[in-house]
């Protein structure tokens, strides 16, 4: 997408500049220095223990494979759109929204090119059956979650129903393209 013109006057219009990459580079490492800070904490609000446990088993940062940071930068913000009060509690409110303005950009980026973009980390996050650890998904609990979904579907809902249960994984669902159906 880096060599795509469009999104890059896209991004130059709404004042994040023409150099996507760069941008997303600058959330990484906004995201990094949460993870520092999270990392840091002798205290921090009891809804955020499973992210800072999750955070604290890799390590010191320093020592991190590059193949951990994506992880670990989901997880933080799967813990930011779940927690978010928390979040401002154990951090701040300027970098969660900095980290939320950013993200949002982001989104509405892509979303000019139809990838469409679940800002609030791992997909399982936005499915109410989801009883498993949002930082250490299992296949397991994958799958329990979408039969629970699946179940629950199959007794209809409407779509309000669906857009309250759903939130914004129903928005983006309705966003994707689609077919007229077979005879309109």
């Amino acid at each position: 997408m880096r060599s795509d013109g469009s999104v890059q006057s896209f991004l130059a219009s709404i004042g994040v500049g023409g150099d996507f990459g760069k941008y997303c580079g600058e959330l990484d490492g906004r995201l990094t220095s949460l993870i520092d800070a999270l990392i840091s904490l002798a205290e921090f609000p009891t809804a955020l223990g499973g992210l800072v446990e999750f955070l604290k088993q890799f390590g010191a940062r320093k020592d991190w494979p590059s193949e951990r940071y994506p992880k670990a930068r989901c997880a933080v913000l799967t813990a930011m759109s779940l927690y978010r009060d928390d979040f401002v509690t154990a951090t701040s409110q300027r970098e969660v929204e900095d980290v939320e303005g950013r993200l949002q950009q982001i989104c509405a980026a892509l979303r000019q090119k139809n990838v469409l973009l679940l800002p609030g980390g791992a997909l399982e996050r936005y499915l109410p059956s989801f009883a498993g650890d949002y930082y250490k998904i299992t296949n397991e609990a994958k799958n329990s979650a979408i039969e629970g979904e699946l179940q629950i579907l199959a007794r209809g809902l409407t779509q309000n129903e669906m857009a309250s249960r759903y939130g914004a994984l129903f928005d983006l669902v309705c966003c994707l393209p689609s077919k007229a159906p077979a005879g309109t």
